[in-house]
């Protein structure tokens, strides 16, 4: 009898040291690389933060210009400063406040935070857009959003060309 429990519990023992043995390791995951972000084209700053460009677009329509400079590399940009510009403007520093706004001129700013529609007027500043040659163009922005924020990019470099755009 005593030699039949001894088997019995080598018996238990053994199984259960095979089931421990078949259960999968728990680890840490492991997570795949992020991909690494895009050299910074340039910067823009709002309000006290400075952004890095990441994503230069530009759209011509034939009648205006329109940018857009994200931190992001890719679309879905949910952080964003777009600016558009007649093209009978283009080449001159204009003042905001001596041109039409959402005829001659549009804004929007984006992020998680903020958003500021393309509907607001600006309080003031100015505005430059030059094409340099090709994708290559200098864009200068210095205004005061509706609410005094400061917004402004000096940005001369090579965009990328849309075949059309609405801001996102």
């Amino acid at each position: 009898m005593l030699i039949k429990r001894f088997t019995a519990m080598m018996l238990a023992a053994a199984m259960a040291a095979g089931i421990v043995a078949c259960q999968k390791e728990e680890s840490e995951p492991v997570w795949p690389e992020p991909d690494p972000l895009p050299e910074a084209i340039g910067t823009y700053t709002f309000g006290d933060t400075v952004y890095d460009i990441r994503f230069a677009s530009v759209y011509d329509n034939g009648d205006s210009y329109s940018f857009i400079f994200s931190p992001l590399s890719a679309r879905p940009l949910t952080t964003y400063f777009a600016v558009a510009l007649r093209n009978y403007f283009i080449g001159a520093e204009v003042d905001v406040k001596n041109i039409y706004h959402n005829d001659d001129y549009s804004l929007v700013y984006e992020d998680p935070l903020h958003y500021y529609s393309r509907l607001r007027a600006l309080r003031s500043g100015t505005m430059f857009i030059k094409k340099n040659r090709n994708d290559n163009y200098t864009v200068k922005v210095d205004v005061e959003l509706i609410d005094g924020t400061p917004l402004s990019i000096d940005f001369t470099g090579d965009v990328y060309p849309e075949e059309e755009t609405s801001f996102p």
